[in-house]
This record gives structure tokens, C-alpha cells and sequence, in this order.
């Protein structure tokens, strides 16, 4: 399970025989585990294609963590702007 979150770091979009190919698994188990941690895409460039669903993006060592701790440095920021502004005018 940790190398397939891991694959899923290096490229947000796999195949089934490209999944098989690098964990060397069955089929039956990999869809079987894919069915619970990611989707199929069903239509574009991508379609046929598995993605990690949006709730396991987030987690230790998988793409979106260091994106979330952007956001809330960006958010501390704009805080301390909003008070920088306020002594001003005070």
C-alpha cells in the first residue's frame, strides 16, 4: 500500500498495467485496493486512468500537504497585514 500512496506522488494518474508493472500485484488486487483509495477517470486526457480520491491527497508523504501548509502560512500573512494596517490607522 505504501509504494502504490508513493506512485501516486510521483504521477497523480496511473494504469492499470502501469500500476501492475511497477508493484508487480495482480490485477484483482490492485483494483480491489484502488477501488477504496482512488477513481477511475471517466472522461479526457486522463480517461481510463486512476487518481487518488481528494481525502487521501492530504495525507503524510502524498502531493497537497506542503500546498495546505502554503495556504496557512499565506493566511498568516494576511493577518498580520490586516494588523499592520489597523496600527496605522489607530
Amino acid at each position: 500500500m505504501d509504494r502504490l500512496f508513493h506512485l501516486f506522488v510521483d504521477k497523480p494518474y496511473w494504469s492499470i498495467t502501469g500500476l501492475r508493472e511497477e508493484l508487480k500485484q495482480p490485477d484483482a488486487w490492485l483494483r480491489e485496493v484502488l477501488q477504496d483509495i482512488a477513481e477511475m477517470v471517466a472522461a479526457g486526457v486522463y480517461k481510463g486512468n486512476w487518481k487518488l480520491k481528494p481525502e487521501y491527497e492530504g495525507m503524510d508523504g502524498i502531493k497537497g500537504d506542503k500546498g495546505d501548509e502554503e495556504e496557512e502560512e499565506e493566511d498568516d500573512d494576511d493577518d498580520d497585514e490586516d494588523e499592520e494596517e489597523m496600527e496605522e490607522v489607530i
